[in-house]
């Protein structure tokens, strides 16, 4: 059932206050003109919102990136743990400098010479994944891949769509 909505509007006339009420144009919500995102993609540029968003979503979602860079040159289901001199990401940076071994974290020229070998980083990602749901551990594991993946069907859509 529709209740009306009413608004009480408060005026004042050489000191005297006059209550009026008012209808208002319906207020309720309008059925949406098209439908709900399946996903939202947010891209943030920035030097001071950047990191903290992607380094927020990093630690939430287990997106361990040295491990998705690894996977483009090796494939290993090695746990990695911290040590006294390294963190576990450390150590993955370690092995990974094994393949690049001017790896910084921040390198602006790691997509070039990574690129090559995406199609098999998703192969041992999706596997190493498998393997990591077997033992009930997310230890090595990386959902880079999907993101990856999402970008590239939607650099197909446009390619067909248009």
């Amino acid at each position: 059932m529709h209740y009306p909505i009413f608004a009480i509007s408060l005026i004042s006339w050489g000191g005297v206050v006059s209550r009026r009420a008012r209808n208002l144009p319906n207020l309720q919500r309008h059925a949406p003109k098209r439908s709900s995102y399946d996903r939202v993609l947010i891209v943030c540029e920035g030097s001071k919102t950047e990191p903290n968003y992607f380094n927020e979503i990093i630690d939430d979602l287990k997106l361990n990136f040295e491990y998705w860079l690894l996977l483009h040159f090796t494939y290993t289901t090695k746990p990695y743990a911290p040590s006294e001199n390294r963190s576990s990401g450390g150590h993955v940076e370690h092995e990974l400098k094994q393949y690049l071994p001017d790896y910084e974290k921040g390198s602006k020229q790691i997509y070039k010479q990574i690129m090559p070998h995406t199609d098999r980083a998703i192969i041992y990602a999706k596997r190493a994944n498998a393997e990591a749901d077997k033992a009930n551990t997310d230890n090595p594991s990386t959902q880079v891949y999907l993101l990856v993946e999402y970008l590239r069907d939607l650099k197909d859509q446009k390619k067909h769509s248009g």
